[in-house]
């Protein structure tokens, strides 16, 4: 039995980064965290893509799949469990870590809110998985 740590960028329809308007939410590619993991982290990234003011932030929520009415699709949480906020007005870029729930084998997205007047806010993520096999 080892310990092990793997890092895995969150795409976004195949993309590193997304840019996220003004006001609007963008949702990620679905990501499988391994069976054998033990602890999972979310690295989280902003950059204002204008020069940033006061509410030039964004929410970030993970949203885990999965398939409640036995019907062979899956199923995001609609709304999500919200993690943090990256406020690109105290620093931009905006730079997190978190603890997340890792829940093994299950599938997961993020979505993020740009909560910004005007500016478009770029993001990106990488999903850090600690494993014991």
């Amino acid at each position: 039995m080892a310990w092990t740590k793997t890092e895995t960028q969150v795409q976004w329809a195949a993309a590193d980064t997304k840019s996220v308007s003004a006001g609007g939410t963008e949702t990620s590619d679905a990501l499988t965290l391994q069976s054998d993991t033990v602890n999972a982290f979310l690295k989280c990234y902003a950059k204002n893509g204008g020069t940033a003011e006061s509410g030039d932030d964004v929410a970030v929520a993970i949203q885990y799949g999965g398939d409640p009415n036995a019907d062979a699709t899956e199923n995001y949480d609609n709304l999500g469990d919200f993690v943090t906020n990256l406020d690109t007005n105290e620093a931009d870029p905006a730079v997190r870590t978190i603890p997340i729930v890792p829940i093994q084998g299950e599938t997961l997205q993020i979505a993020a809110t740009n909560n910004a007047g005007s500016n478009s806010i770029t993001v990106g993520f990488t999903v850090v998985e600690e494993r014991w096999s």
